[in-house]
């Protein structure tokens, strides 16, 4: 097959669970046979598409790295015109919004080819977030809360509703996110698809670390580590954490707190870290291919985001290293991580809770062992890269096979 598939990020570009996801999918359909081209934002200088076996990845200039808007509304969709005229799609793979141009343009319709959207998260997700959370930062703050639930409002009415009527196929990447999709925007059942987000299991493995993440960052042998990878903004909730963390040293003193990340928010998160002094280590934006060995370094995984949306990839990868995720219980998580059998859930927000299971779990090895055992368990049976890459490919060959049925039944034979 011949897939066009737009995303608004790569690696190459920003560090995020949508980049990722996006690159590793995209590589794992070329491992199949089939053909990909990958239609994202800028990357520097560079204007040429760049070629690895069947993927091309065509990184479009006139465009703003990693955003939405400045150009790639317009680009995005010449693009997908000019490719399909040189080499004609089977499908249109569109990676949360970033199709918005070509499937609420009718592009798609205009080509004749099937769109499909994959739901990362939604619009009503980041309105339900700032819901709970924005109205506890003062007047000026809840102000500034009640625009910005406002204008995500806006984008659902304006932009989300239309989207997934238009798109020929939606992708829900949980069973949360499945009933949401139904319950909130009213997409029909035969337009939804079950495939669950997975991961490259050949990079992220379990065993013993090297030592090198401890050297790099001056980490004593032997002091028990606690990592958080997120992206640097209020809703993760990397706060939450380095607000637990006094407390966790009051019980563990040579603790340490690795943050991994960067972000707009580093700033308030260096305040926030100030309580626990050298405790907290801000290691930065670390590749793709390096993250294995901070994982397999750690005792504990902490996820303690405020966003209400679809599990975090972070958190399959750490359980693929076969490390115990502490996390807090919204969006779709609860989907991925059975409370006390495989990870452990806390509500969302509560630091005084996260405190209290960080410090139990540090004082139990056994009970840390155990349940990376059964995380490493649960995403080989359901979170794999492979199962992945068969579930799209049985969603392309739904939509093309129905694309194939139209045009057999028209007069003309288009």
């Amino acid at each position: 097959m011949n897939v066009c598939m737009l995303t608004r990020a790569l690696p190459a570009q920003t560090r995020g669970g949508v980049p990722d996801h996006s690159l590793m999918l995209a590589r794992g359909l070329c491992d199949r046979g089939h053909r990909i081209h990958l239609v994202t934002t800028r990357l520097g200088d560079v204007s040429a598409p760049v070629t690895e076996g069947t993927l091309t990845i065509h990184y479009l200039p006139r465009t703003r790295r990693g955003e939405y808007g400045g150009g790639w509304w317009r680009e995005s969709a010449r693009a997908t015109r000019a490719l399909h005229a040189a080499e004609p799609f089977d499908v249109i793979h569109c990676q949360s919004s970033a199709g918005y141009s070509v499937v609420n343009g009718g592009v798609h319709r205009e080509l004749g080819v099937p769109a499909l959207v994959s739901q990362h998260g939604t619009t009503y997700d980041e309105l339900i977030t700032r819901w709970k959370e924005g109205f506890s930062a003062g007047p000026a703050g809840a102000v500034k809360n009640v625009v910005t639930m406002a204008y995500i409002l806006g984008v659902m009415i304006r932009k989300d509703f239309p989207y997934l009527k238009r798109a020929t196929g939606v992708v829900a990447t949980s069973e949360e996110q499945y009933a949401l999709l139904r319950r909130v925007y009213g997409v029909p059942e035969e337009k939804l698809h079950r495939v669950w987000n997975g991961m490259d299991l050949s990079l992220f493995t379990p065993g013993p670390a090297t030592g090198s993440v401890r050297k790099r960052l001056g980490i004593p042998s032997g002091a028990p580590v606690v990592l958080v990878v997120a992206r640097f903004i209020r809703d993760k909730g990397v706060q939450n954490m380095l607000k637990a963390m006094p407390a966790v040293l009051n019980h563990f003193p040579d603790c340490r707190l690795v943050l991994v990340g960067e972000g707009p928010y580093r700033g308030r998160l260096e305040r926030f870290a100030a309580p626990a002094g050298p405790a907290v280590i801000f290691a930065g934006g670390v590749p793709l291919a390096e993250l294995p060995e901070y994982f397999r370094e750690c005792d504990i995984f902490v996820n303690p985001t405020n966003q209400q949306n679809g599990y975090d990839l972070t958190m399959v990868e750490a359980m693929a290293c076969e490390k115990p995720v502490v996390s807090s219980d919204i969006g779709s998580t609860p989907t991925l991580i059975s409370d006390g059998v495989d990870g452990v859930l806390f509500p969302a927000g509560d630091v005084a809770a996260l405190e209290r299971e960080v410090v139990a779990l540090l004082g139990e090895p056994g009970r840390r062992t155990a349940l990376g055992t059964c995380g490493r368990k649960k995403v080989v049976g359901g979170f794999t890269l492979e199962r992945m890459v068969d579930g799209m490919v049985g969603v392309y060959e739904k939509l093309a096979g129905r694309r194939a049925e139209r045009k057999q039944e028209s007069p003309e034979g288009t």
